[in-house]
């Protein structure tokens, strides 16, 4: 005979404890959910909401390229902003109204980003720029009008080349929700031009070769600041604020050139780089070539500006002084995305003794990155907070939730409402259930345990109990047993292992659907009929052994 002892001791478990999350699932129908106990319980009237499949978008690395093609600064993307805009109507769906994207940024091996969004019904745009919250950037503005998407910003490129970094952007429309889940590609491009330097001795022997020691390499009066639109296509306009721009300069360490052709960088420091970021900006005109001994140039317009020591034979034939800088005018534009490269070659000559010479050679478009997005649902998932209706509000904690109770009251559960709940454990459905709507279960792998109590087989039952669980138990009134297992075995039959193979009747002490929370503290303390386990849920005979409540004490069943 089973024992009862009542312990003395007050209930520690609040019968009133407040949920951690609610709200609404239906016109008459709310959820909470408890994280202590991970149950998620619904309750009310009638019928709760469809949802749409919940298909995350997530991201993932696909290719690796450098994004500097000589010496590698930033050798791989890490992290990236996007925005994402519903095809029909250009409404933004992915980012917020301050003009901010979603963050993604790379740890370990996986992209991780939140709130992580589904796929909404219908096509999505997607624009991204990297680095997220950009230097370069003063402003920004992303939109979609007419199916146009576009990424209007204020930018400015720095002079100093450690606050540089490599702007790319990219741009995907419309596209649409997969059935299963297909990647979709971001191909990113380069916004910015890319200058490059190398130098060339041309030695012949006979006692007479050349050493060239950099002292200063700069770009003189570029544009710094513009107005940057991006819609596929980079336009950069609205100009202002000549610079200079300098890569090589005598505070740094002296780069000594005494062998063919060289690479030119700042430093042996990792941190420098051996390129120069520049605005695309037009050509402004021609200028004259200045040579060492004459006056620096005051007409404004675009310059090389070089200084080097050269030596012949141990001999200092030009000591790279200010006085001694050549100005080799600039007379091509910087396009966007591509790499231009300035060659230098220092010649022996019999008089006067040297040559300077430099050629700018348009090196074509740079290595263009590719990231997809990816079904793998990487990043730590936060409750969405838009209103949009395709979003169940449970997805913020989807992988936290072990049981659920769908209270008395409840006759229609909706389209992929507890669509990938890939943690649950249990399930408890109630008497009044007459309706199931389209993958309401599915991908709820590691469900063991199914209680329900509606007597009658609900209507859609084939599309809406199916889960991705072999072993998964469904227990039903025992009235109800065979009626349920000639439902379930033809589709058995048909569609081998989606559906249930074991199929038992309720069991005195199965949980029931009638949640503690649901129940007020002082109906609870008044009605003594009343048990219920640690999970809240109320049992109708505890000849089960373990601990339950009854009134205000707990009692140990053994």
């Amino acid at each position: 005979m089973k024992q009862i002892l009542l312990s003395l001791t007050m209930v520690m478990l609040s019968i009133t404890a407040s949920a951690d999350d609610s709200g609404k699932c239906g016109p008459n129908v709310t959820y909470s959910f408890d994280k202590s106990s991970k149950t998620l319980t619904v309750s009310g009237q009638g019928r709760m909401y469809d949802y749409d499949s919940f298909i995350p978008i997530g991201f993932e690395l696909s290719e690796d390229h450098p994004t500097r093609g000589v010496t590698s600064y930033l050798s791989s993307i890490k992290e990236f902003e996007v925005w994402a805009f519903r095809e029909h109507d250009g409404t933004l769906y992915m980012g917020d109204d301050n003009g901010n994207g979603r963050k993604s940024t790379f740890s370990g091996n996986k992209w991780g980003y939140e709130p992580v969004q589904p796929w909404p019904s219908g096509n999505l745009s997607f624009l991204a720029v990297t680095p997220s919250e950009s230097r370069n950037f003063t402003g920004k503005s992303a939109a979609s009008k007419e199916g146009a998407v576009s990424l209007s910003q204020d930018i400015h490129v720095p002079t100093t080349i450690t606050e540089q970094e490599d702007l790319m952007m990219a741009l995907s429309n419309n596209n649409s929700k997969p059935e299963s889940y297909q990647p979709v590609s971001l191909i990113f491009n380069h916004v910015l031009s890319q200058v490059l330097f190398t130098a060339n001795i041309e030695n012949y022997g006979y006692g007479n070769d050349i050493k060239a020691t950099i002292k200063e390499i700069s770009l003189m009066n570029l544009y710094s600041d513009g107005h940057l639109v991006y819609n596929g296509s980079t336009e950069v306009g609205g100009y202002y604020n000549k610079v200079n721009y300098t890569l090589y300069s005598s505070d740094l360490s002296n780069e000594v050139i005494n062998k063919r052709t060289v690479k030119i960088t700042s430093s042996g420091d990792s941190d420098k780089q051996n390129a120069l970021f520049v605005l695309p900006q037009p050509s402004d005109g021609s200028g004259q070539v200045i040579m060492p001994g004459q006056p620096a140039p005051t007409d404004g317009k675009t310059y090389l500006k070089f200084r080097a020591q050269l030596e012949r034979n141990g001999n200092i034939i030009l000591a790279g002084d200010e006085a001694d800088a050549f100005y080799f005018p600039i007379n091509n534009s910087f396009s966007p995305g591509r790499r231009y490269t300035f060659c230098f070659n220092f010649r022996h000559v019999p008089y006067p003794s040297y040559s300077v010479v430099y050629t700018l050679i348009d090196e074509g478009m740079r290595n263009t990155p590719q990231i997809e997005f990816n079904s793998d649902d990487s990043g730590t998932v936060t409750r969405s907070a838009s209103a949009d209706p395709d979003i169940r509000p449970w997805n913020g904690y989807e992988d936290d939730v072990r049981h659920l109770v769908v209270n008395e009251g409840v006759t229609y559960i909706g389209e992929y409402t507890f669509d990938r709940l890939t943690n649950l454990e249990s399930v408890v459905l109630p008497s009044s259930l007459a309706e199931m709507g389209n993958s309401s279960f599915n991908d709820c792998c590691n469900l063991s345990n199914i209680y329900c109590y509606a007597a009658r087989v609900p209507e859609y039952a084939v599309h809406g109990l199916e889960t991705s669980s072999e072993n998964c138990k469904l227990h039903v009134p025992a009235s109800s047993v065979d009626p349920y297992k000639q439902y379930f075995d033809g589709l058995l039959q048909k569609n081998g292992s989606k559906y249930f193979r074991y199929i038992d009747a309720l069991q005195y002490g199965d949980p029931t659907t009638t949640s503690i929370n649901m129940i007020p503290s002082s109906d609870i303390c008044n009605r003594n009929d009343y048990y219920y386990n640690l999970s809240g849920q109320r049992v109708s005979n505890i000849n089960k052994s373990g601990l339950y409540i009854k009134g205000r004490k707990k009692i140990f069943v053994r």
